[in-house]
Parts: structure tokens; sequence; C-alpha cells
């Protein structure tokens, strides 16, 4: 008796994550859709692993592959827009983050050394590449604690 009504339960969850994803996929908000996709397909391996009977476990199956196909889809697509290629001065492929983090200099406060480093290293150079004709580190090891 549990058993069917928590099979129950977990299916109409399921379904309802099922229903987020595509809502959320069709509407372009990509890292909701992944989530719900994750969590349905999840569900589904619940409902695999749980039901005995084999038509619906073939259904669960068949559902599960659909939307980890979906959502394989939508990470590589996420993968794809995070970084595009741009072309300088010599045809050098780099890539750079389409959203960056809306961190300003002011909100990290001290550290006057390690932000000198990271703008004559990193920020410099990847603005006025032209200057820096020999190339220029591509990153900067910190040590120490956070904060």
């Amino acid at each position: 008796m549990f058993l069917r009504v928590y099979m129950r339960e977990l299916e109409k969850l399921a379904a309802e994550r099922a229903r987020e994803a595509v809502k959320y996929d069709k509407l372009g908000m990509r890292e909701e859709a992944v989530a719900n996709y994750k969590e349905a397909i999840q569900l589904l391996l619940k409902l695999i692993r749980f039901t005995e009977d084999p038509v619906m476990k073939r259904v669960y199956e068949e559902k599960a592959k659909q939307y980890k196909e979906r959502l394989e889809a939508l990470l590589e697509k996420s993968l794809e827009s995070a970084y595009t290629p741009t072309k300088n001065g010599k045809q050098h492929e780099g890539y750079h983050i389409i959203d960056p983090p809306p961190v300003k200099w002011d909100d990290v406060i001290g550290l006057e050394e390690a932000k000198k480093a990271l703008k004559e290293s990193i920020i410099y150079p990847s603005l006025r590449p032209e200057f820096f004709p020999l190339g220029w580190p591509r990153g900067i090891l910190f040590f120490g604690p956070p904060g």
C-alpha cells in the first residue's frame, strides 16, 4: 500500500519536473531547465528501481533516456555559448566569458598587491594585446588562506 502511494507521488513529481524543464527549455532558461531535467531523471530512475511492471519500467526508461539526451544537448550548448572565440592582431584565438560576474575592484577591500598583479599580468594584456608582442601570463597562482 505504502509503495503504491510512494510510486504515485514519485510519478507526479517526475511529471511536474519534466513539464517545468520543458517550459524553461522553451523559454531559453537553460540553468533552470537543466536542473529540472536532472531532477526528473533522478525521479524516473527511482521509479524504474521500484517498478515491477515491465511495461511501465520500459516507459520510464524511455522517458529518462529522452530527458538525458535533451540534458546533454543543453549542457553542450551552454558550454559552446559560454566561451566564444575572439580574434585579434595575429590571428590569436582566445576565449572570453560572455557574462562576467558583477564584482568591481572596489568590492575587494585591501589586497592592493594582488589587484596590481592581476591588472598588470591579466587585465592590461587582454585589453591591449598589441603592447605585449611576446605574450603574457594566462593566470596567477595565489596561495595562503582564503579571505
